[in-house]
């Protein structure tokens, strides 16, 4: 039996199914995302529903604080539901959140 030295190894490249990790709330797709300047088809409801939630804040409230406060929420959105919205955090962020 050979052993593998898993060190360089991305967390999830050895299970079946991947763990997608969420980019950094610095990453600037989160703004776009917050401000409403990133289309996305969600497949998940909740994350319809919230992000039009969101992105409504964000237009009646531009600012700079604000944004930075959704993105807060947002990033703790996806966090708590990394499992369930797999598909649109992929939609998102693309191949970066593998």
């Amino acid at each position: 039996m050979k052993l593998v030295d898993t060190a360089d190894v991305p967390i999830g490249a050895l299970t079946k199914d991947p763990i997608l990790m969420l980019p950094p709330k610095t990453h600037p797709k989160w703004k776009e995302l917050v401000c409403g300047k990133l289309k996305v088809s969600f497949t998940l409801l909740a994350t319809k529903f919230f992000i039009t939630r969101v992105t409504g804040r964000a237009k009646i409230d531009p600012t700079t604080e604000n944004i930075e406060r959704l993105i807060e929420e947002a990033y703790g959105f996806f966090k708590k539901n990394e499992k369930l919205a797999q598909k649109d955090i992929q939609a998102i962020f693309g191949q970066e959140s593998k």
